[in-house]
């Protein structure tokens, strides 16, 4: 029944996902300015983690893909998924065709922002922020996606049926107030345990806090539509349906900018039911978590109307919050609400014993700074299906009491911090499965200790690399989960080692225990031990410059000592960032022009053939080059768009060719997202025709073969071998998801994509493919060198197979993927019962090559195979 290649049930669903403006600088007057602040380090002003002071992550992935308007444009998001899903609709998996295989972390998690299972907790389904829905047969063991067929990655609420667990409902769009996230597609429901899924509309709920299932009556749906985050809609407020989502109606609205966040209902009388509604709007000057309409309502007719409740709750005010419920289904007299203000501090947790009449707050003391300052990224209470006195609140740890509210105590020791959802199995209380930014945590004694329930790909990439001499290591920077790694290429063994949220991670390719790691506002790192440790990399760059939240640092590709760093100027390092010296003056439009971008450099690329030729692309829309290392500068902005510039990248062979690509979502098809100079910018030419009008977010160029292009984009993965005259997907085996990052590892022919939600995907994209040429498959197979490690003065043995008949080479790279030799080309080779050919060439005259990490490559018919060499004194 569960098969993971089921598809979408219904006909056609329209996929309209958005994500609106970013909130920017302050909340209110004394709040911090929308950029890195000036005067001090990232460090001194506590910009360690996501949720610190001043311009947050989330505001960042949104503001790339607004700028320079105040919001995503809805419907140019609907039309790119819609392109996305028609091209990728034709791309079959070939026998021994490549594909992308996923490569992890599957240990790691990221944001879950809800969870529902069936009494026992063997049947467990788990929504991610931006990774669709997971499902467990066996209570978390094992996951499989179950919504890729809907495309819907962010995932706000799901509820089952409680008479039957095969049916499932899905609210899309994370409710959190995270802009990291887009919006959804409202309500989907599954009647086969998530084979397949059908569209029940509220299409225009955009995000979808709560969803509650008549016990007693099914067909009887309750739905809390959060509604726009970054603009004022009407589809928002407590929806009910009687005929199981045929039709809707909306039963509590109280204004444009307040939705409904939670929901509840009383599982002995389902007549009687408690909503919250919450007041938030974020602009492009201001951030409001909270409102005078912010409240707790009452229904005893099934939701048909609604009183406000008052008794003792907070009265309306404007600091008024997010609010979260909770009613003991052992004794439904007792019901609690957990507030948060604005700007998200801890303001109480009240209890009822009277069904909500009347209510005293608890003695929640201990639990003063449990939201920090981010309350609206959490504030959920959960109660004991068996004891009305145990009582869960859900912050930055789960705290809990066992008296009704008199005491508390943290229960959350070795769990992810940031709690979204928790769910107490009925059947056995002290089995308990929380959902945080860590993932799935499991418990069967009431708290400590829990269990990691690894298995889902649902890390959030900002970046990726490879290790050039050991191309099986992976490093990649999260989204609130530093900066990670895989030593073998498994996919559950990578770790930490670099704190913070992650970004840009370099490794130099003559000694793979150097590695560069960065975390927010460019705070770098060094290590020359591997990663066991790390010191501070940023000596000479003034704290005070502006930075962008993924400050760039790159090597220069012909020399690895030599990085470079971009605040709202250009740092270069001669010394493997011993130290830094500034190399151009600001190359932005300078602060204070526009409350949507933070006026940093985006992007940095230095040209393999020619060092003193650089680009530097800005978040406010200017790309500039120089032609001699930095002491002068050319602005070479006109010809592109006014957009983001998310990436740059050199021709290999041609310092004067570069691509430009861009951030944004327009309905204007003329605006493109990716672009082309062959004259160092004096010109520049739009080459994305074909492409799905989405952000494109990272461009990768074959060094072996410079007229194909690979493009990362929010809606996958796609390839030109024409400089950009034609696009198509890669290939098959990666969700349309958000792709930040592409790396590609010249040597072993090996891509990596870095997700937004989805981990990291790798793929052979073979050998490389001339103009017009269509790869063609062909058997390889080419045995490891020996000796090996070798002596740069002894003979080296090959062995390999081709197919007879037809053109191969061998040829030796560097770690780089630059190509050294033509070790042999020929058409020969001793047939064999397979219907391929042996070959055996000696590789000599090696001693003019440093002592270091090699590579040899076997390559016929589009397609190649690597092996690693190493050679010694």
């Amino acid at each position: 029944m569960r098969s993971y290649t089921a598809r979408l049930s219904c006909a056609t669903i329209g996929l309209v996902l958005v994500c609106a403006v970013w909130f920017a600088t302050r909340d209110r007057a004394d709040d911090r300015a929308d950029v890195a602040p000036t005067g001090a380090s990232p460090e001194e002003t506590g910009q360690a983690g996501e949720k610190g002071e001043g311009k947050r992550p989330n505001d960042w992935f949104v503001a790339q893909r607004a700028y320079p308007g105040s919001e995503i444009d809805r419907a140019a998001r609907s039309l790119a998924l819609e392109s996305a899903r028609a091209l990728h609709a034709s791309l079959e998996p070939e026998r021994g065709g490549p594909a992308w295989q996923l490569a992890g972390p599957t240990n790691v998690g990221g944001r879950v922002t809800a969870i529902a299972a069936s009494p026992g907790g063997a049947l467990v389904f788990a929504g991610a922020a931006d990774g669709g829905v997971f499902r467990s047969s066996d209570g978390g063991a094992n996951w499989e996606p179950v919504f890729d067929a809907v495309g819907v990655p962010s995932i706000g609420a799901i509820a089952l049926d409680p008479q039957d667990p095969d049916v499932v409902y899905v609210g899309t769009g994370e409710a959190n107030a995270s802009g990291d996230s887009f919006a959804g597609e409202g309500l989907f429901r599954s009647t086969d345990g998530g084979d397949t899924w059908s569209a029940l509309g509220l299409e225009n709920s955009h995000h979808i806090g709560r969803i509650v299932v008549d016990p007693v009556d099914p067909s009887r749906i309750y739905v809390a539509a959060v509604g726009a985050l970054f603009s004022k809609n009407q589809e928002r407020g407590i929806y009910r349906t009687t005929d199981s989502g045929l039709n809707w109606e909306r039963t509590l609205f109280v204004s444009d900018s307040t939705g409904a966040i939670d929901v509840v209902i009383d599982p002995s009388n389902p007549a009687r039911l408690f909503a919250a509604t919450w007041e938030r709007i974020r602009k492009a000057n201001y951030r409001r978590v909270g409102g005078v309409t912010s409240g707790v309502y009452a229904s005893t007719d099934h939701g048909a109307t609604w009183q406000p409740v008052g008794g003792g709750l907070p009265a309306p005010a404007s600091h008024i919050g997010r609010i979260g419920l909770a009613i003991a289904p052992s004794n439904s007299q007792i019901v609690y609400a957990i507030y948060a203000d604005d700007p998200g501090n801890f303001l109480g947790l009240y209890r009822s014993t009277n069904g909500g009449t009347t209510w005293a707050r608890t003695n929640d003391t201990a639990l003063a700074s449990m939201f920090s300052n981010f309350g609206w990224y959490f504030a959920n209470v959960r109660v004991s299906p068996i004891d009305p006195n145990r009582v869960y609140a859900l912050g930055l740890d789960i705290w809990r009491s066992t008296n009704g509210g008199n005491s508390w105590s943290t229960i959350s020791g070795g769990v992810h911090v940031d709690q979204h959802d928790l769910w107490i199995d009925p059947t056995l209380a002290p089995r308990i499965l929380v959902g945080c930014d860590g993932g799935v945590y499991s418990t069967t004694s009431g708290g400590t200790p829990w269990t990691h329930r690894t298995g889902m790909p649902i890390s959030q990439f900002y970046a990726g690399t490879i290790d050039p001499q050991l191309p099986e290591r992976l490093y990649g920077g999260l989204q609130d989960n530093g900066t990670v790694r895989t030593l073998t290429g498994a996919l559950d063994d990578w770790d930490e080692i670099y704190g913070g949220d992650g970004f840009y991670c370099l490794v130099d390719p003559r000694n793979s225990n150097v590695i560069y790691a960065e975390s927010q506002y460019g705070n770098l790192g060094k290590s020359v031990n591997g990663g066991a440790s790390f010191n501070g990399a940023t000596s000479g760059i003034n704290a005070g410059d502006r930075r962008n939240w993924s400050t760039p640092v790159v090597m220069d590709p012909s020399n690895p000592d030599r990085l470079f760093y971009g605040t709202y100027r250009v740092y270069r390092s001669t010394n493997a960032a011993g130290s830094w010296t500034p190399i151009s003056s600001d190359l932005t439009g300078g602060p204070g022009n526009s409350t949507l971008v933070y006026a940093t450099i985006t992007t940095i690329a230095v040209a393999p053939s020619d060092p003193q030729r650089l680009y530097v692309g800005t978040d406010d829309a200017r790309v500039w080059t120089s032609s001699n290392g930095g002491t002068n500068w050319q602005n070479i902005s006109i010809g592109l768009p006014n957009l983001w510039v998310t990436r740059l990248a050199v021709d290999p062979t041609n310092p004067q060719i570069a691509y430009a690509a861009h951030s944004g979502y327009r309905l204007d098809l003329s605006t493109a997202h990716l672009h082309r100079t062959s004259n160092g910018g004096l010109s520049w030419m739009p080459i994305d025709s074909g492409l799905p009008n989405a952000p494109v977010n990272a461009v990768v160029v074959d060094p072996a073969a410079p007229a194909t292009l690979f493009a990362a984009t929010d809606v996958g993965v796609y390839v030109t071998h024409d400089y950009g005259q034609s696009w198509a997907p890669l290939a098959p085996g990666l969700p349309i998801t958000v792709v930040h990052d592409l790396t590609l590892h010249p040597p072993s022919r090996k891509l990596v994509a870095a997700t937004h939600g989805r981990s990291m995907y790798t793929i052979d994209i073979g050998a490389p493919v001339a103009v017009g040429e269509a790869p063609r498959a062909a058997a390889l197979r080419l045995e490891a060198p020996t000796p090996n490690p070798a002596s740069r003065r002894g003979e080296i043995a090959l062995r390999f197979a081709v197919a007879p008949g037809r053109p191969f080479e061998v040829s030796l790279h560097d770690a780089a993927g630059r190509r050294l030799r033509q070790v042999t080309r020929s058409t020969r080779g001793e047939a064999r019962g397979d219907g391929s050919a042996e070959s055996r060439v000696a590789l000599t005259d090696l001693a003019p090559l440093a002592t270091g990490v090699y590579f040899v490559r076997l390559q016929q018919d589009g397609r190649s195979v690597s092996q690693r060499l190493v050679l010694i004194d």
